[in-house]
């Protein structure tokens, strides 16, 4: 039987894990940022014009976020926003649920 002091325990670490997640995440859940490297564009014409970055990024392989999630993503959000409620997403590779 757990006694009066655990459940206190158990609250604050509810509390605390609450605040970690608005903390790190909580802006991207409202859409007022993102979880993706949207950086990684400046990097590459002709979006390095506007910046006036020269150098490649150092880690060439987050590429797949440009190439695979931020198309399904687009198709996602516009498949919600017509009604339809996407199972699948036909713009990644081989198609993804």
């Amino acid at each position: 039987m757990r006694g009066p002091r655990s459940s206190w325990i158990d609250r604050i670490m509810y509390v605390l894990l609450g605040f970690f997640v608005i903390a790190t995440i909580g802006q991207a859940l409202v859409g007022r940022a993102t979880l993706l490297d949207v950086n990684l564009l400046t990097h590459f014409q002709p979006f390095q014009a506007l910046h006036g970055h020269s150098s490649a990024p150092s880690n060439l392989c987050r590429g797949d976020t440009v190439d695979g999630v931020m198309p399904g993503l687009r198709e996602i959000r516009s498949r919600l926003l017509l009604g339809d409620f996407p199972g699948w997403s036909s713009s990644e590779v081989g198609g993804s649920s």
